[in-house]
């Protein structure tokens, strides 16, 4: 009996170590996290639709990533753009830009121009007008709309806006004024931003920038 009781517990050691090895040998076969894939921004696509025929032989939108790094360089910190800011614009249907007084995009707007100091910053409306030198003008315009749109319906409002503003016609953007041909090239970068206090709200900060090449006539 006692060399029964001395066996079984000889075999249930070895099966013990067994389990221990095998464990050690393989292990856990649970398929690791994958990394987050970053979301796609499709803003040029949308912001294209918004153009007529005629205004896509002026220019059509793409993207430009120095444009997206610097959008949420500024757009991020909350010293240019503050909770309460955010959450105003959450409440809202409206499209504002940064002519609006003290609206949500104004500092913004000025950090985001402070980014692209080594070009020629300007106004759209002054595109018609005979630069001082050959080279490259910029005009670049920043919107806000609620974040309860989606990407597609805020670009789309932004443009729609921006467009009623600016028009893009040959008026606006000429193919020539004086002894200078000009082309065109319109980037887009859309944004959407948190409020830090409330997550549940949110705005969609977009940048419209145009690029007026100068050659000689």
């Amino acid at each position: 009996m006692k060399l029964k009781k001395i066996t079984s517990l000889a075999l249930a050691g070895i099966m013990a170590v067994s389990m221990l090895a095998g464990c050690k040998d393989n292990p856990s076969s649970s398929t690791p996290t994958d990394p987050e894939t970053p979301v796609v921004s499709n803003a040029a696509e949308y912001a294209n639709y918004m153009l007529s025929g005629p205004q896509k032989n002026i220019f059509t939108f793409g993207s430009n990533a120095d444009l997206d790094s610097n959008v949420k360089k500024v757009a991020e910190n909350s010293d240019n753009l503050m909770d309460s800011q955010i959450e105003n614009t959450y409440g809202t249907v409206a499209v504002i830009n940064e002519g609006t007084g003290s609206s949500a995009v104004k500092t913004v707007a000025e950090k985001l121009d402070d980014e692209f100091s080594n070009m020629d910053i300007i106004t759209v409306a002054k595109f018609n007008t005979a630069p001082s030198v050959l080279g490259n003008r910029v005009a670049i315009d920043v919107l806000g709309v609620s974040g309860k749109l989606d990407e597609e319906d805020a670009v789309k409002s932004v443009v729609k806006s921006w467009i009623a503003s600016n028009g893009v016609n040959t008026t606006v953007f000429p193919a020539s004024v004086a002894n200078f041909n000009f082309e065109y090239k319109a980037e887009i970068s859309a944004l959407k931003v948190a409020s830090r206090q409330h997550s549940d709200q949110s705005m969609w900060v977009v940048a419209i920038m145009v690029t007026q090449t100068a050659t000689e006539a």
